[in-house]
């Protein structure tokens, strides 16, 4: 099929999705719906969709933002999903440096398990000031509980 036709048959769809849309920014960066419809991408039964970044090293990503542009998650092109809220069965990884792991220290690293964290949050803490110790949290009944700890394998 021959890019024109190609080029027509979007038009066509996107004119039948009542999409507002603007050829400059659909060419370079950006497709927008109506506020009252959803903006849906639909791949068919065997094919992906695929968001490319332009690095390697973390430093572009995804953006998800609320009705007020608030950021509420993003992705990273590293794959590291940072989130306001999310589902019990996520897992979290955070860095820090504390003499040991105490709820302040965790506070500051997740959130306050009484208003910012659900029950079954699972979190691993690596504290790189204590031999490079990983702990791993978890939040029930609004207070942080520690499931274990685990320390670098040695090489002997």
């Amino acid at each position: 099929m021959e890019l024109k036709k190609i080029f027509l048959k979007i038009l066509r769809e996107i004119e039948s999705k009542e999409m507002v849309i603007d050829l400059a920014d659909f060419l370079t960066q950006r497709i927008k719906g109506y506020d009252d419809e959803d903006l849906t991408i639909e791949a068919g039964d065997e094919q992906d969709i695929i968001i490319k970044m332009g690095d390697d090293n973390g430093a572009n990503g995804v953006s998800f933002t609320d009705g007020d542009d608030t950021e509420v998650a993003a992705l990273d092109s590293e794959g590291v999903l940072e989130a306001e809220a999310m589902a019990t069965d996520v897992m979290t990884v955070k860095h820090g440096s504390g003499a040991d792991l105490l709820k302040a220290t965790v506070t500051a690293a997740f959130g306050d398990p009484a208003t910012e964290l659900d029950d079954g949050f699972i979190g691993f803490y690596r504290d790189t000031g204590d031999g490079d110790k990983v702990y791993v949290v978890t939040v029930y009944d609004d207070e942080f509980y520690r499931l274990g700890e685990m320390t670098v394998v040695s090489a002997e």
